[in-house]
């Protein structure tokens, strides 16, 4: 290893560690939203409910405080996107992010 790994490597073994982490809670939550797919598509509640995008916008937002609102605000709007679009996937626009298992 270099001089600037070695001197990076507790930063990095940290963020790591953290990534860790948000990759089993990301998947956990895609796992949830596949079955609100679902749950929608039997229930004829359309994929994109404004009111609970602010919602989740703001709570997390409100959450991360004011040093971190507008990237942790940034990143769910990203989340939630990509939520749509698995939804939709799920529901039969598609089969890219479809569960065999369902």
């Amino acid at each position: 290893m270099n001089k600037i790994a070695d001197l990076m490597k507790p930063f990095r073994d940290r963020i790591n560690a953290v990534d860790d982490q948000i990759v089993d809670l990301l998947v956990e939550r895609y796992k949830i939203i596949r079955e609100v797919g679902v749950f929608k598509e039997s229930n004829n509640i359309p994929t994109v409910v404004e009111d609970r995008v602010k919602e989740v916008i703001n709570r997390v937002g409100d959450r991360a405080g004011e040093d971190f609102e507008d990237i942790v605000c940034e990143v769910y709007a990203l989340m939630i996107a990509i939520a749509h679009d698995v939804e939709d996937e799920v529901r039969g626009h598609g089969d890219k992010f479809r569960d065999d298992e369902e």
